[in-house]
């Protein structure tokens, strides 16, 4: 529950972000990642009626804010993830007064199931959470009632082999307590961050979707079964053992998110530039951080019993988890600041940029560090336990229904399948928010569905990632359309992001980046300057009734410096059969499109029909050597842009 809160809250602050194009007021919400703070005023702890009521109301949460509007969403999610930040360290203050030796493995094997739950469910709903879409919505209730009942017994037990009587043994101070508190937020982090969601994985890499999801679906229901064995497959597993493992996730992610990132030169002779390859061996990092990925469930176990032996009093508690908030608060800015330039002065962006996968290091490097804080005690406090048949049979179930869902939402994909023409789309589709401020996805699809286009360039399509609530919309397009896709670049980029979504096999897909500075001079509105937005383009190849057209789908800056047009031109000079098709930020008559069409012809003026695209920004250019008919702007409430459409002919 805490990961879905946490999810929603930092993606509905991100989406007022988008609908606004700068800093919401919402954002002041971000406050409540300081909720453990208030336990300093709570010398002797909190009783365990006030830590059932705690849970209960971020139980309730999660129920409402599916329900909720996306400003009211936003709000109540991140209510409940306040509380349940609040609610975490006082229950390991009460688990260790009471001297519970199995809470640490219990809690982790909790976590390794609520990771699978949240996989199947985010492979059911086309990688958005089945639990916040229509009528699903009730699968959060009945999780919640689910989870709401037994509470009241859970935290009021005492474990029978209670270590209370202990005395002796002085509590640990704050300074440990923070380093353990880091620990932990570190753990959730990275499973936010991606591995809730292993579409989010693909996106980094370009890797197929169902490869890593099958890998990750692999380890965790192996991990499972082992960790049932207990004494039998743990028993060789001691501290070193287990930094090691941590060391070596630690290296494999950041090898995986490093060579995927491209460095982007300052010089414009540099563009257009071409997303460099990536040799194939690299994929060896990228298995073995899903093969590795479970150790995270072990070092959560640890951490969290390494705290409960200690006894830290609940102020030390309050200040360390408050601390460790803080962290995550950081560390989540700066993702979605290292995957988008929106929000960034123009004189930070020089330091910003590339640096997409030095969170991720950091927030690893914390988590090995940290883990030097652990005894030889909490180590066998967790391998010695073995946790319950059922619960690795029902990690195994959800498994085996991801992966059944996986192999049914691939598409039947048909070469060159019967059409009464040959007709082609482009749509920004602003991130999947409609212009009522609310997630327009399922209506963005009706519109897609109501052209029934053979090919579709999409625009801002970056939503595979935390600012994005970690949802794959081409994706979900793609399945909902039944079409073949491609998107691009990769996340580390921080681009608007493209796709191109098909009836015909995509071929030869290829990404450029195009140079995007801020405070150039608009080759669109003479007098204003370019915001820097970093720009691409997605060209790739289709072949229709046996003749190959190239494809581009584009998306240039607010305010597009004329290198972004002449990088177009460039790509474009010497092709036959050119759609380029995309939002271009520019007008016809200004020098952008001017520039453009030395090489491409507007498919309003190949129509005569000038006026049809005067006011317009969204554009199709093709070559001389084909022909435009039926050109339609469709404006719809699904998105601040309109879809336009037309036939294709030779």
């Amino acid at each position: 529950f805490f990961q879905q809160l946490l999810t929603d809250f930092v993606g509905g602050i991100y989406g007022y972000g988008v609908l606004g194009t700068g800093i919401p007021l919402e954002m002041a919400a971000l406050v409540l990642f300081l909720s453990p703070l208030l336990l300093l005023f709570f010398r002797r702890g909190l009783s365990t009626k006030a830590l059932i009521v705690l849970g209960e109301l971020v139980l309730l949460c999660r129920v409402a804010e599916v329900w909720l509007p996306l400003r009211w969403q936003l709000l109540v999610a991140g209510l409940g993830m306040g509380l349940f930040l609040l609610l975490f360290p006082a229950l390991l203050w009460d688990r260790g007064q009471k001297g519970d030796r199995r809470a640490g493995p219990l809690m982790a094997a909790g976590l390794l199931l609520a990771v699978a739950l949240s996989v199947l469910l985010r492979t059911l709903g086309a990688t958005l959470d089945l639990s916040n879409e229509g009528w699903f919505r009730l699968i959060a209730l009945l999780l919640a009632a689910a989870t709401a009942i037994p509470l009241p017994a859970v935290f009021r037990a005492t474990p029978p082999d209670s270590e209370s009587n202990d005395v002796d043994a002085p509590a640990i101070g704050r300074g440990k307590s923070l380093v353990l508190g880091l620990g932990v937020m570190s753990v959730f982090l990275l499973l936010y961050f991606a591995f809730t969601g292993p579409a989010v994985i693909a996106r980094w890499t370009g890797n197929r979707y169902e490869s890593v999801l099958f890998l990750a679906v692999l380890a965790l229901v192996v991990f499972a079964w082992l960790w049932v064995a207990g004494r039998k497959t743990m028993a060789g597993l001691s501290r070193t053992w287990l930094l090691v493992l941590t060391a070596l996730f630690v290296l494999a992610m950041t090898l995986t998110l490093a060579v995927h990132q491209v460095p982007l030169p300052n010089d414009p002779s540099g563009y257009p530039l071409l997303d460099p390859e990536v040799s194939t061996a690299w994929i060896i990092s990228l298995i073995a951080m899903l093969l590795l990925y479970p150790v995270l469930f072990l070092d959560f176990g640890l951490l969290v019993e390494e705290t409960i032996l200690g006894r830290p009093s609940m102020p030390a508690l309050g200040l360390a988890f408050g601390l460790a908030s803080l962290f995550a608060l950081l560390m989540i800015l700066g993702n979605v600041f290292t995957s988008t330039w929106t929000y960034i002065d123009a004189a930070l962006e020089p330091i910003i940029r590339g640096r997409f996968w030095q969170v991720y290091l950091l927030i690893g490097l914390v988590l090995a560090l940290t883990m030097l804080a652990v005894n030889s005690k909490a180590v066998k406090a967790v391998t010695d336990v073995r946790i319950d048949r059922a619960l690795a049979g029902l990690v195994t179930v959800a498994g085996l229904l991801t992966l059944l869902a996986m192999f049914l939402s691939v598409p039947d994909r048909v070469d060159n399948p019967p059409s009464a023409g040959f007709k082609v789309a482009g749509y920004n589709i602003q991130q999947g928010y409609d212009i009522n401020e609310q997630r327009g996805h399922q209506a963005q699809c009706d519109v897609l569905k109501e052209i029934d286009a053979d090919i579709i360039a999409l625009s801002e399509t970056d939503t595979y990632r935390i600012a994005g609530a970690n949802f794959d919309i081409v994706r979900y397009l793609a399945q909902c359309l039944e079409l073949d896709s491609y998107v691009g670049p990769k996340t580390g980029t921080g681009t608007f992001g493209y796709a191109i979504l098909s009836k015909y096999s995509i071929e030869n897909p290829e990404v450029y980046h195009f140079f995007s500075e801020p405070n150039e001079p608009s080759s669109s509105n003479p007098g204003d300057t370019s915001s820097g937005d970093q720009v691409a383009v997605i060209k790739a190849q289709v072949t229709v009734d046996g003749e190959t057209y190239n494809f581009f789908s584009n998306h240039f800056d607010g305010n597009p410096p004329i290198e972004q047009a002449q990088a177009l031109a460039k790509l474009t000079a010497g092709l036959d059969k050119v759609i380029a098709i995309g939002d271009y930020n520019c007008h016809p008559g200004s020098e952008c499109v001017d520039e453009i069409e030395t090489v491409l012809v507007n498919c309003a003026d190949l129509m005569g029909n000038t006026e049809l695209a005067a006011d317009r920004i969204d554009h199709i250019f093709l070559s001389p050597d084909l022909t435009c008919s039926d050109l339609v702007y469709i404006q719809r409430d699904a998105s601040d842009h309109p879809a336009v459409a037309a036939e294709i002919g030779r």
